[in-house]
């Protein structure tokens, strides 16, 4: 499922969302949650002994739900409520995703 949702973004030249700061995260919670869901998935794999985004991008901040970080599973879903960060989920779950542009200004 992981790889159908990754082409889905790619198909607007976008890719699954990555999160570098409490702000973005906050705005990728509030916009899952306004539109009634309570999970998503966000551009974060396990790969090669570590978590890794998607568009290329260095994980410099980290919010991972307490027990969350395991590599057992190797994709990243947000969970929408206050206070709650991501966790680790089998990469063939059905939930919304997040799908980013980079802008070149």
């Amino acid at each position: 499922m992981r790889a159908v949702v990754q082409s889905y973004c790619a198909n607007f030249g976008a890719t699954l969302a990555a999160v570098h700061n409490p702000l973005e995260y906050n705005h990728f919670q509030y916009m899952v949650g306004s539109a009634g869901y309570t999970t998503a998935w966000i551009g974060g794999y396990y790969f090669e002994s570590s978590w890794r985004w998607h568009d290329g991008s260095y994980m410099d901040y980290y919010n991972f739900m307490s027990g969350g970080s395991s590599s057992t599973y190797k994709c990243l879903r947000m969970n929408t409520q206050a206070g709650q960060g991501w966790y680790s989920s089998h990469c063939d779950n059905l939930i919304p995703a997040i799908c980013q542009i980079k802008v070149q200004c």
